[in-house]
């Protein structure tokens, strides 16, 4: 595709950059483009009436127009993110698809309910517990002193109630709470008590086995661990056995840990239309790149206007200084058009084939698995993606270059003479040519 017809003004109010982006977006190919698209009108909307961060975001706007721009410029790199971003293996919807596969099922039945409102119950009557212990203890503890009483009896005789008084507002005396020594507040759950974590662990080891076998490179390091307790330390340093509180923090940092390396599932229909893309169905009409639109014109002949020329700034400033219209931000990651400004760097346009298309669909399509239909609730299988590319079938001219060599590739060496066969005849018979010697 062409570059762009027109670069990025220095300064766009919010609703020309949300055109701008929208606009750029519908040159992606359209296996992707639906997903790119929900997701920049998702945001500007759920921003429209009240933005706080209103300067930040639109610097992140301008930056994701100009990665637009890139990528339909030829950027490789690029707009192999945002395939990974529209499939859901790297960002916000990669979080999306994660959370819905890790969301913990309603009870199936009965028993599984009234279970579970048991265990929410249990939950909220624990503080009360805390409470009654406490209480239980200050009235459980020892008398007091004889010190102690002698100054409380002493207390009591100049008592405002023996004297008749009372404080000058006329309000009777509050007794003071006693101070309570309480214990450890009660152990909050983790942020993994809502999720499914024997579903997650499946799809971890199914993950897991599948970078084992296979050398890919994948977007996150590679998973060793499956066991959640496996960094919680035996005892503590005095000996004492190791608290839910530590057992809790290293469980949460091991799903914290693993959960960033997940690839969640997709659906049938999804993991289907990655698999055919990457098959090459890239060529069909339906899913090839569009061109870039012309740049409207005006219906009426326009008249340009006549520019002075800055003489000026040529006697006083090198001429690669005045000739330079716009900061270098404004053609980032695009490249400058070379006609107009000659002192600028050169960008070396490409363009996507569909061979190119192939390998980066096969790509994604490795990293994306899918629920087997087949397997049981209690048993989950996932399924990868797998090249199945048919062997092709050498021509003669091909298998000429593999005629006498072995199985490594190399010729064989002749044989020495002493590995020849012996002569048919040997040394000591008589030529028959040859005349007897007398």
């Amino acid at each position: 595709m062409p570059r762009p017809h027109f670069v990025i003004p220095a300064y766009l109010p919010p609703l020309h950059l949300y055109r701008h982006i929208l606009r750029e977006a519908s040159y992606l190919p359209p296996a992707i483009r639906p997903e790119v698209t929900h997701r920049v009108r998702t945001r500007f909307r759920s921003h429209r009436k009240y933005d706080r961060h209103q300067n930040r975001h639109r610097a992140a706007a301008v930056n994701l127009l100009r990665k637009l721009r890139a990528a339909n410029s030829g950027k490789q790199t690029l707009m192999e993110d945002l395939i990974m971003e529209a499939f859901g293996r790297t960002g916000a919807r990669r979080r999306s698809l994660l959370s819905d596969f890790i969301q913990l099922e309603p009870p199936s039945n009965s028993d599984a309910l009234e279970a579970l409102i048991q265990g929410v119950e249990a939950h909220e009557k624990l503080p009360e517990t805390v409470e009654l212990k406490a209480t239980k203890l200050q009235n459980d503890s020892s008398p007091p002193k004889p010190a102690e009483t002698a100054i409380e009896s002493q207390i009591s005789t100049n008592s405002p109630e023996d004297t008749n008084e009372t404080p000058g507002n006329g309000e009777e005396p509050k007794e003071k709470a006693p101070l309570v020594r309480k214990g450890p507040k009660p152990l909050q759950p983790a942020f993994y008590a809502k999720w499914d974590t024997e579903k997650l662990r499946k799809l971890l080891r199914s993950q897991r086995d599948l970078q084992q076998s296979t050398r890919l490179s994948w977007p996150h390091r590679d998973i060793k661990n499956l066991q959640p307790d496996s960094k919680v330390p035996s005892q503590t340093i005095w000996g004492k056995p190791t608290p839910p509180n530590i057992y809790q923090a290293k469980r949460a940092k091991f799903w914290k840990r693993n959960s960033d390396k997940t690839m969640p599932p997709l659906g049938k229909d999804e993991w289907d239309l990655l698999g055919r893309l990457s098959s090459g169905a890239q060529q069909e009409d339906q899913w090839k790149v569009p061109e870039r639109r012309p740049v409207a014109k005006p219906s009426r002949g326009a008249t340009t206007k006549y520019e002075a020329w800055d003489w000026e700034g040529y006697a006083s400033r090198p001429a690669s200084q005045v000739e330079r219209q716009s900061p270098l931000s404004v053609y980032a990651l695009v490249g400058r058009d070379t006609e107009k400004h000659p002192y600028q760097p050169r960008f070396n346009h490409q363009e996507y084939s569909p061979r190119w298309f192939r390998r980066a669909y096969q790509r994604v399509w490795q990293f994306t698995p899918k629920m087997d239909p087949n397997s049981k609730p209690d048993r989950l299988k996932f399924i990868w993606g797998a090249l199945t590319t048919p062997a092709v079938p050498p021509t003669k001219a091909q298998l000429a270059i593999f005629e006498g060599v072995d199985s490594k590739g190399k010729k064989p060496k002749p044989p020495s003479r002493s590995q020849r066969a012996p002569y048919s005849q040997s040394r000591t018979a008589a030529n028959p040519l040859d005349t007897q010697k007398s």
